[in-house]
């Protein structure tokens, strides 16, 4: 039945990819030290047939009808993977995203959450699935700043009000939004050479939120390997694709049900908001922070302040030199293009009130408030790598006072509000002006 080699070959092929769905189906994350053993008993089977196929004669008929079946099934599996890898090829969607590691799987994830012409904030994300005006290449001689980050550079204001927004009117000049919410350095340096090197932009910044950056450089995701492409189903657009459709329909789904109202998530406002009068009406908050709920509770907020600082301002414990090696080959992906890494603070650094309150909570420990600024400002003049620190002109405008007008911070949220944007823009301004003019 299998005694000539083209029946042989085919017979292989089967066992192949069924040997391969198994693993997809049964062994998953995707294991190498598993492989050895599948791919033994895979070679096994398919000896085991050809020397017993003159006993299967007898059942010949039911036999090829199986195998018919299942090399069509086959065939169609693997034609579909390689027809949606060529699709891929000429599509910017992230439903067809190739993700071959976790930081692009994360960058991947993110788009599919936030898809394009959803309302935040009364703007809609735009088609790269940021929340800015499209994010081209512009003409020589029209500059460009670049900013990457996580939610902090994604924002929690109206666009009208965010730092990048605040920075281009002041300079006249692009400053694009590269933020995506939930991200970390590993993911910049995604970001930088999958999406930030297409614009060619005249200065890459690379927002530090101090509060999360430091320890979600040491998570090292896992980098790719040759097996994982095909034998990791993460990685197959086969089984993303309808997962990632899911996704996409439920965030469509969310978006049109959201009611009109002012929460400082941003889902409230269905309809593009056109004015700051628009905005302000929606969002009472941005013009009094005392309007603004809370997002989180009391104790879970000063538990995850405490947790931010025992992390970076412990110098027995706080480590930064994952940090510092995801910033080496951000610098180096940079290629000639200037890199400046931006230091954005947590809000116990700038809040006093929240320091003292973190000081008797934390027990005996011994932190330093401002070591993270001081370790990275160190490293970074030690490179050669211009940066520019956020803390002083924060503490100096947006002390906090005890009926909060001076706050620039969310009330328990931890990202700038509209004050804490509007100071940081304006700040950003002053420092990149002479850059971009003296590129030009």
């Amino acid at each position: 039945m299998w005694n000539r080699p083209l029946p042989a070959l085919r017979l292989l092929f089967e066992i192949v990819v069924l040997g391969a769905a198994a693993i997809l189906i049964f062994f998953q994350p995707f294991d190498v030290t598993l492989f050895g053993g599948c791919l033994g008993t895979a070679v096994g089977a398919w000896v085991l047939l050809l020397v017993f196929s003159s006993r299967l004669r007898r059942f010949a008929a039911v036999v090829r009808a199986v195998e018919v079946v299942v090399f069509n099934l086959c065939t169609f599996a693997v034609l579909a993977e390689g027809g949606l890898l060529l699709a891929a090829r000429w599509s910017g969607s992230p439903l067809l995203a190739v993700d071959v590691d976790e930081s692009a799987r994360v960058v991947t994830r993110c788009k599919l959450n936030h898809p394009a012409g959803q309302m935040r904030f009364g703007f809609p994300v735009n088609s790269q699935n940021h929340y800015d005006e499209e994010l081209v290449r512009r003409p020589a001689g029209e500059p460009v700043v670049a900013m990457i980050g996580d939610s902090f550079s994604y924002g929690v204001v109206p666009h009208h009000y965010h730092f990048s927004t605040v920075c281009e009117r002041r300079m006249k000049v692009a400053v694009y939004n590269f933020g995506y919410p939930s991200i970390g350095p590993h993911e910049y340096r995604q970001v930088l050479q999958a999406e930030v090197l297409k614009v060619a932009p005249d200065v890459i910044a690379v927002n530090l939120f101090i509060g999360n950056d430091i320890a979600n450089a040491n998570q090292v995701p896992p980098g790719p390997r040759r097996l994982d492409r095909w034998l990791d189903r993460r990685n197959l657009l086969i089984y993303q694709l309808p997962r990632r459709l899911g996704i996409f329909l439920a965030e469509r789904r969310t978006a049109r049900s959201a009611a009109p109202v002012g929460g400082i998530q941003g889902e409230g406002a269905r309809r593009r908001l056109a004015t700051v009068k628009e905005m302000t009406a929606v969002y009472p908050w941005l013009e009094d922070p005392l309007l603004e709920p809370p997002t989180i509770s009391e104790d879970r907020f000063l538990l995850l302040e405490k947790s931010n600082a025992i992390a970076i301002c412990d110098p027995r414990t706080a480590d930064y030199s994952a940090l510092f090696a995801v910033l080496r080959d951000i610098r180096r992906l940079a290629g000639e293009t200037p890199l400046v890494v931006q230091l954005l603070p947590d809000e116990f650094q700038v809040n006093d009130v929240l320091w003292r309150q973190i000081r008797q909570a934390q027990g005996k420990r011994d932190l330093v408030r401002d070591l993270p600024q001081q370790i990275l400002a160190d490293w970074l003049d030690a490179e050669k790598i211009p940066y520019h620190d956020l803390l002083p002109v924060l503490r100096n405008r947006c002390a906090c006072h005890s009926n909060g007008i001076r706050r620039c911070y969310h009330l328990r949220n931890t990202h700038f509000n509209a004050r804490g944007n509007r100071v940081t823009g304006e700040a950003m301004a002053r420092f990149f002006a002479p850059m971009v003019q003296g590129s030009h």
